[in-house]
């Protein structure tokens, strides 16, 4: 029987954290079912698309849109690829000393274990960091922006990382029915939520690795952050007055549009040389041996072979 492939998998894990919204938003009866359904999924899928105000709701439903938009980002997969690979290695060179696993796991092993803390140290250090620093802010802060959340009945720390997490993880919603309206003349939160936005997808691969990129995926940002569609008569996004049918259709967009650019699996990018090999034509001028130790691989030119 054949494997699910990696697209599979993922789009499977993004669906399933969709529909948890409907035992977690929907079992106080204070959402319908659909609006329920249609919240979960667009956090889980980064979307950003709001049809409730989400600051009235019960803390365990905030918890729920806090927590699922951090386990279904991109970084948060990625920590995720990085130990399954180990686990993988793991097992095939189980019972070898510390030094012979790295030998026999060659470079992509002690990369693999140089980079697992580094990404997980990113990743949760950028919420962390960004959360402390906003509660910061908003204790000293002028008392018009105080005053605002109080009137709101939102706990200004629980403001704070909440805000830093929805930025972080390029999701935008907020406990406020304005989004940052209302912090608009305030320059340390815009600027830093900022950073954080850029930092937490767009520019993630860019600070861990400094290299050449497309420009295509900030204009797309850029263009994506300005030409938000809402409704005149409400805080929420156009969503909010569509259809059950219409709702249903862009929770199957956000789905579909979670994926887009991902690879069906991931062995082009991570297979060992004895793996990658497997994977090659044969026209390519390569034949294969037996390999003397498990993850080694001898390989000679058939042009070599053919000489005699």
């Amino acid at each position: 029987m054949r494997r699910p492939g990696f697209l599979a998998l993922h789009g499977a894990y993004i669906a399933l954290m969709g529909l948890l919204s409907l035992p977690v938003l929907y079992s106080r009866d204070n959402l319908a079912a659909i609006d329920a359904y249609f919240v979960g999924c667009s956090a889980s899928t980064g979307s950003g698309l709001n049809t409730v105000d989400l600051g009235p709701l019960p803390l365990y439903q905030q918890l729920y849109l806090y927590f699922v938009p951090m386990l279904t980002s991109p970084c948060f997969v990625n920590i995720v690829v990085v130990v399954l690979r180990l686990r993988w290695f793991d097992k095939r060179i189980n019972g070898l000393g510390s030094r012979d696993s790295e030998e026999i796991g060659g470079v992509e092993y002690r990369s693999l274990k140089l980079l697992l803390p580094i990404v997980i140290s990113y990743f949760f250090g950028l919420h962390l960091l960004g959360g402390a620093i906003l509660s910061i802010w908003v204790r000293f802060a002028d008392a018009k922006y105080t005053a605002y959340l109080d009137q709101l009945a939102q706990n200004h720390t629980w403001w704070a990382f909440y805000t830093t997490q929805s930025l972080m993880d390029n999701l935008g919603f907020t406990l406020t029915p304005d989004a940052m309206v209302h912090f608009r003349d305030a320059a340390i939160p815009l600027l830093l939520l900022t950073a954080l936005a850029l930092a937490g997808e767009t520019l993630y691969p860019v600070l861990l690795r400094f290299a050449a990129i497309k420009i295509f995926p900030i204009f797309f940002e850029v263009v994506s952050a300005y030409v938000g569609i809402s409704h005149p008569s409400v805080s929420s996004s156009l969503s909010s007055k569509f259809s059950v049918a219409g709702k249903i259709v862009v929770c199957a967009m956000m789905i579909r549009g979670r994926h887009r650019g991902m690879p069906d699996r991931l062995d082009p990018t991570i297979l060992l040389p004895s793996e990658r090999e497997r994977e090659e034509p044969k026209s390519e001028g390569f034949v294969r041996h037996m390999p003397l130790l498990e993850g080694a691989v001898v390989e000679k030119p058939t042009e070599i072979l053919n000489m005699n």
